[in-house]
């Protein structure tokens, strides 16, 4: 069982183990671990390639401190492989600087890893790649991933000047190639203020999707509010959509159902209530039940 902030950390020690949350962690104190060799500190550092199981008992882990502005792949995992499962876990009050491709909860989930009843709330700052939960989806015939009943009340910023690019509120970003990426049931509140040229791909869901050859996405019972701000691709649920097959056997699909979006949205271009660009060769789309509320 985990009562501390070093048992959890402790984690990287065996990454296929199977770990049980037996309280509330408080995680404040690991704004002065691991010092910068400037008078700062880099705080948690990231679990690497976890395989194993982390039931968050329905506990919290709160105030925890990772701010590594030149480096990638930044969360409480860097990598959740495939057969990882985290469920019943809520990370609060969370501090997370990151260049790019980093989340709260994990910087990567490969095909196979499964997320469920997961909650993040806090500031992320990163400039590519951020998402509320797992930064980057990706599964290139592995296994599917599944993010179910979480949700993310997270406040996002640059990093680096003024670049914001692909940021979701559940997933940063989606790359399913002979696999589907499904999020299911989750909610969001997103919060992203940045007008600049270099603010674009944002979602309540997901900031943007590549599907390939029989990669689907799957967006079922969600709900988004919040606010956005940025420059173009902007949307309540996918920013953006990119796709390819090779034969008609292999066509990729995007599904949205019984999903809602109340939010307010500001844009330049390309603002969407639920998807805003679709670049798109033999991508089946389907969308229904679902609605957007507001203004853009």
């Amino acid at each position: 069982d985990i009562t501390n902030c070093q048992q959890l950390q402790a984690i990287q020690n065996d990454t296929d183990g199977a770990y049980t949350l037996a309280q509330d962690i408080d995680c404040a104190g690991t704004n002065q671990w691991n010092s910068n060799g400037d008078g700062g500190f880099e705080g948690f550092e990231p679990i690497s390639n976890f395989s194993g199981t982390l039931d968050g008992n329905n506990y919290t882990i709160s105030g925890l401190y990772i701010n590594r502005p030149g480096s990638c792949g930044q969360g409480i995992f860097d990598t959740l492989q495939s057969g990882s499962v985290i469920q019943d876990l809520a990370i609060n009050n969370l501090s997370l600087t990151a260049s790019c491709d980093s989340a709260p909860l994990a910087a990567f989930a490969d095909g196979g890893s499964t997320i469920t009843n997961v909650s993040t709330s806090g500031s992320v700052a990163v400039s590519y790649g951020a998402g509320g939960i797992i930064g980057i989806a990706e599964s290139e015939d592995e296994g599917d991933i599944t993010v179910s009943d979480s949700a993310s009340n997270v406040t996002f910023a640059a990093s680096n000047e003024d670049n914001q690019q692909t940021v979701g509120g559940i997933v940063g970003y989606v790359n399913s190639y002979r696999s589907t990426v499904s999020l299911l049931n989750n909610q969001v509140t997103m919060n992203v203020s940045n007008s600049s040229a270099n603010a674009y791909r944002i979602g309540g869901m997901t900031g943007g999707a590549d599907l390939y050859d029989d990669g689907h996405l799957v967006i079922d019972g969600s709900e988004v509010d919040g606010a956005i701000t940025a420059h173009s691709t902007l949307a309540g649920l996918v920013g953006e959509v990119d796709s390819s097959w090779s034969t008609m056997d292999d066509r990729p699909s995007l599904t949205i159902t019984n999903s809602q979006v109340v939010m307010n949205m500001l844009g330049k271009g390309a603002v969407g209530g639920l998807v805003s660009y679709i670049e798109a060769s033999g991508l089946d789309v389907r969308i229904e039940n679902s609605s957007y509320l507001g203004y853009s």
